[in-house]
């Protein structure tokens, strides 16, 4: 699985890049763990953001979805994705007391309804200086 380390002042708008490879192998498929992982087949791929794993999702910070328009694919690279964290959907941490990180994963959902964690890691989010912009 990816791993992926981000870090961005909490006023600021970041697309970043994800990239997904297959978390485990599978000989049925002639996969191994860190092949990656065709995006162009999936029918819902999530980007969650939580404080931590014990966090439900209704909990969650936020959501991103394939199906809202929120991650697009790579034409050119078919396990690359890029996701838009804009300044408006944090607004809740604004402003920050301090640094604070977030864990998140990147998951996927297949045809056949299969679900696999493609994608892991933290987001920093820093104290902004301007913070009416």
């Amino acid at each position: 699985m990816a791993r992926f380390s981000f870090k961005t002042n909490v006023g600021d708008d970041r697309t970043v890049k994800i990239i997904a490879t297959w978390p485990i192998d599978v000989p049925e498929l002639d996969v191994s763990t860190g092949d990656p992982y065709d995006l162009t087949t999936v029918t819902e791929i999530w980007f969650t953001f939580k404080r931590t794993v014990l966090e439900t999702d209704a909990e969650a910070l936020l959501q991103k979805r394939l199906t809202l328009g929120d991650i697009d694919i790579d034409d050119d690279d078919n396990n690359v994705a890029y996701m838009k964290l804009a300044r408006e959907d944090i607004e809740d941490l604004r402003p920050l007391a301090a640094d604070v990180t977030y864990i998140c994963d990147v998951q996927v959902r297949t045809a056949s309804g299969d679900i696999n964690t493609v994608a892991e890691g933290k987001w920093k989010f820093l104290r902004e200086i301007t913070q009416g912009a």
